[in-house]
């Protein structure tokens, strides 16, 4: 597993999702956007395809996915989230995006604050974060006394952080973000649907955030 993806190593079929569910809560026209843990670009291209970004440059440690990133994006670092310095990238941005990323961070809100530095106020971030809240979760923990970590899902052996709502709105603040807005991923199967509504959060296996950078974070 790459700290800088959230994709598992060899996990082709997630390396090319081209995320359109988060991507479409980007607004605006030709923005330069910075996309933490790219994988092979696919959202990337997703985002020049449909004319939201004019400039997308992306960040990936594993060198497979990143030299496909590099022939459908404009740059790529091979990089790690955690040690990356704004003044190794190209800013400045319009907008960050971290399409199941933040999880599998040791210091995720060290992160945000810092590269926050490379954009512009105002900048949108839209990101996916999977909800620790979710009932099969909750109920595995409070009735059986499990917390098993798996292959896939929001226990993922690979995550580092889990975070509620509350949490989120936490770690976004944390990095000067403001205008926090938090939907839940839409379910495929109907009778999920049907259930998310009057769960609530217990319903939701992962959280669409869009938010915007803070004037006083933009100041420094």
């Amino acid at each position: 597993m790459s700290l800088a993806t959230g994709a598992p190593d060899g996990d082709r079929a997630y390396d090319r999702q081209d995320r359109r569910e988060l991507l479409g809560l980007l607004s605006g026209r030709d923005l330069r956007v910075l996309e933490l843990g790219c994988a092979s670009g696919a959202a990337g291209a997703e985002l020049k395809a449909r004319g939201t970004a004019k400039v997308v440059h992306g960040v990936e440690l594993r060198p497979d996915v990143a030299a496909e990133a590099e022939r459908r994006i404009d740059r790529v670092w091979r990089a790690d989230l955690e040690t990356l310095q704004p003044g190794d990238l190209d800013p400045p941005y319009d907008a960050v995006v971290a399409a199941d990323v933040l999880e599998h961070l040791r210091d995720p809100w060290s992160v945000l604050r810092r590269l926050s530095a490379a954009l512009v106020g105002g900048a949108q971030l839209v990101a996916s974060i999977p909800n620790v809240r979710y009932l099969p979760v909750v109920a595995d923990l409070a009735v059986r006394g499990r917390f098993d970590y798996r292959p896939e899902g929001v226990l993922d052996r690979t995550h580092l952080r889990f975070f509620t709502r509350r949490s989120v709105h936490d770690l976004l603040g944390h990095a000067g973000f403001v205008d926090v807005v938090i939907d839940g991923r839409p379910l495929s199967r109907r009778w999920k649907r049907m259930l998310a509504g009057p769960l609530g959060d217990l319903g939701v296996r992962q959280f669409l955030v869009h938010a915007r950078l803070g004037p006083s974070a933009a100041e420094g």
